[in-house]
């Protein structure tokens, strides 16, 4: 999980290098039919002192292609509307909001572009560490990052593999073996 917001309120993320949006379940949110763990608890807004929805008219609310799996649009509040869909079926959908990030006591982001979905087909938010200009890596400029995927259940009678994440020096790294992210020309 990675804590959001200030004050910071741990939210479950999948990390993806395949995306680019990175977003979280908002309070309200009702994930959709799935034989699925329930919920995790969603980010309340209101909670936060630095959260803030973006309008219509921020320049990100453009249609994009390349950003958005399909155009951004407004909503009936003039906010930024999105929808993102993945090949597996997810879907997200809501408001692009800003947000810091916590990653200690003492460090955290600059407020961040991500998506606050009222509408979900998953349990948890998408953290995107791909090369886009909205990823979570591009946004907190983060030029290293490490993880480690486990190819068994973390504990007996546990169906959840869990892995390791590390942005910028991983300590333990001394036997890793790396690979650079690539970016594919768009056909």
């Amino acid at each position: 999980s990675l804590p959001i917001g200030p004050p910071p309120q741990p939210q479950q993320m999948g990390l993806d290098t395949g995306s680019q949006l990175s977003w979280i379940q908002c309070n309200n949110t009702t994930p959709k039919p799935r034989p699925r763990p329930p919920p995790t608890a969603s980010f309340d807004p209101s909670l936060s002192s630095t959260f803030s929805v973006l309008p219509c008219t921020h320049p990100i609310c453009k249609p994009r292609v390349p950003d958005f799996t399909l155009p951004t649009s407004c909503d009936q509040n003039s906010l930024c509307h999105y929808s993102y869909f993945y090949a597996d079926g997810t879907l997200a959908e809501g408001n692009l909001v800003r947000e810091k990030f916590t990653l200690s006591r003492s460090v955290s982001t600059l407020p961040l572009t991500l998506g606050c979905a009222k509408d979900t087909s998953d349990t948890k938010g998408i953290l995107g560490m791909n090369l886009g200009r909205l990823s979570f890596a591009s946004q907190a400029k983060i030029t290293k990052f490490s993880y480690c995927v486990p190819n068994r259940p973390a504990q007996t009678g546990s169906n959840m593999p869990t892995g390791s994440f590390y942005l910028g020096h991983n300590p333990n790294s001394a036997g890793f073996q790396y690979v650079d992210l690539l970016t594919f020309s768009q056909s």
